[in-house]
């Protein structure tokens, strides 16, 4: 099989193969790490594990919520507003990343659903479910028995 490459593009891959486009947009370029980081560790995050480079590209989004929550936390002792004991600041800094993906979680739902009424489509139904994230439902799979039985 021959492949050949359709653009130059560092962010997106196209391949063609017989008049078939392959996209590939895993492939991601790294140009700003130069700037802050340095060409050496540049080099080495490329020939990194994918499994670590991936870790490394999500850290920042698992470490915003307890930072921001610490953040706010000392801004509010900064400007004598109130202050927050140390166990309950941990506990609000362990909780911040729950709530914060139930936010990111609502936030999707409630997109496509005014996505879906702008387009008038009809989403596929639902199992109505009361507790967070179908925990109910799913404890009701685990019943004595088979599985989904």
């Amino acid at each position: 099989m021959q492949y050949r490459r359709a653009d130059s593009s560092p962010r997106v891959n196209t391949w063609y193969h017989k008049g078939c486009n392959f996209h590939s947009s895993t492939t991601t370029s790294y140009s700003w790490l130069p700037l802050i980081l340095g060409t050496k560790f540049s080099m080495a995050f490329r020939d990194m594990p994918p499994g670590i480079r991936f870790l490394a590209q999500q850290l920042p989004k698992i470490l915003a919520p307890p930072a921001f929550t610490f953040l706010a936390a000392w801004l509010l002792r900064a400007f004598q507003v109130t202050f927050l004991s140390k166990w309950l600041l941990f506990l609000a800094m362990v909780l911040s990343l729950p709530f914060s993906l139930t936010c990111i979680v609502m936030w999707n739902k409630y997109r496509v659903l005014l996505e879906a009424a702008q387009v008038g489509a009809v989403l596929p139904p639902t199992v109505p479910d009361r507790s967070p994230g179908g925990i109910e439902s799913l404890l009701k799979l685990l019943r004595p028995g088979y599985l989904g039985q």
